[in-house]
């Protein structure tokens, strides 16, 4: 048995930080950089999925995410994919996807980002990964979070 922990990509922009936060939704209204918003509850989220997961960043903003995002959320400084063609979604293929097999290689793991394509979905299916696929001006949310520690149980 496996005992090391399985990887959670983390995507920012869309994910963790919602576009233009959607209404009825409690939002820290703390602007870290311009349309840079963070949830409330996210710290405690981060601190909750981190005993379950590696957590990963899965950004574009790579290192960035460390200087910027780690000390706001209480996150020690987290290992990043990097990405060589990244930079979004187009035509249901998902720009990350490359990098991200190639960083996670037969680690267990899950995805969260909002702008995943069918083409992940058939990777996430052939290796059993988890995907949560986010709405862009809502983020992760509490079921989210519940379904990801439920997972990682399994």
């Amino acid at each position: 048995m496996n005992d090391e922990k399985p990887l959670l990509l983390l995507d920012i922009d869309g994910a963790l930080s919602p576009y233009w936060p959607a209404r009825g939704f409690d939002f820290a209204v703390e602007e870290i950089l311009e349309d840079v918003w963070v949830r409330i509850e996210l710290r405690e989220w981060l601190a909750r999925l981190g005993e379950a997961f590696d957590l990963v960043w899965a950004s574009t903003w790579e290192e960035e995410a460390n200087d910027v995002f780690g000390p706001k959320l209480g996150l020690a400084a987290l290992e990043c994919v990097h990405f060589g063609a990244a930079g979004g979604w187009f035509l249901n293929k998902t720009l990350k996807l490359a990098d991200v097999v190639d960083f996670v290689g037969e680690r267990r793991a899950a995805w969260i980002d909002d702008e995943l394509g069918e083409d992940a979905i058939v990777w996430a299916d052939s290796v059993g990964a988890k995907l949560v696929t986010t709405r862009p001006t809502v983020g992760i949310s509490e079921r989210d979070v519940e379904d990801l520690l439920g997972w990682a149980k399994t």
